[in-house]
């Protein structure tokens, strides 16, 4: 359903349909030539429909119109989560290749991938992970530090304090909700999709 309730979207097989609640007319109808569509997203203001299909591109779709906007091609595999900023600025997505995207919606013709950070800070593993996630550091901590798991929105989900010396750790994601979320430390973030 859309953010004022007026809409809500249905998909079945490869066929999109945007209904009026009020009226239970069908407003839009998409359809995809050969891929299912697997899940709906709506924008933040409601003018448009994120879709992961069966494969490796979600597609970005006109509310109103039911045109195509863009094509978010970068995945290798399956996505698994996608999700918009509260804005409606960014569109992030984790896919079964093992990475998680975010992409910056910056006008009508243009969708980029946000560059990977330059600094090696830390690495981790597995990820996707549905229990632990294995954190190593480039070198011993000098120091206790705070390393923060926050949701894509920003939001604190976990944290955990490493002692000073320590260069790697282990840290349990058990019990939090499946999604992508952004671990932080000493500046760095990585991204992580919990199953």
């Amino acid at each position: 359903m859309d953010s004022d309730g007026r809409k809500i979207a249905i998909a079945c097989d490869t066929t999109l349909t945007i209904w009026s609640v009020a009226t239970r007319d069908a407003l839009v109808t998409i359809t995809s030539p050969t891929e299912y569509i697997i899940g709906i997203r709506w924008s933040p203001d409601g003018s448009k429909i994120a879709t992961v299909m069966t494969e490796d591109t979600p597609v970005v779709w006109s509310a109103e119109t039911g045109d195509k906007l863009y094509a978010l091609a970068g995945h290798t595999a399956e996505i698994t989560a996608l999700q918009w900023s509260p804005d409606g600025s960014r569109i992030a997505t984790a896919s079964k290749d093992k990475t998680a995207k975010i992409w910056y919606i910056t006008d009508p013709n243009s969708v980029e991938e946000v560059p990977a950070p330059t600094t090696t800070g830390f690495t981790l593993y597995p990820n996707p992970t549905a229990k632990n996630i294995h954190l190593t550091f480039g070198e011993s901590i000098a120091h206790p530090t705070t390393i923060r798991l926050v949701t894509m929105l920003g939001v604190h989900a976990a944290s955990v304090t490493l002692p000073a010396g320590a260069s790697e750790w282990t840290m349990s994601v058990e019990g939090l909700p499946a999604g992508m979320y952004m671990a932080e430390w000493n500046g760095t973030a990585r991204a992580v999709v919990v199953e």
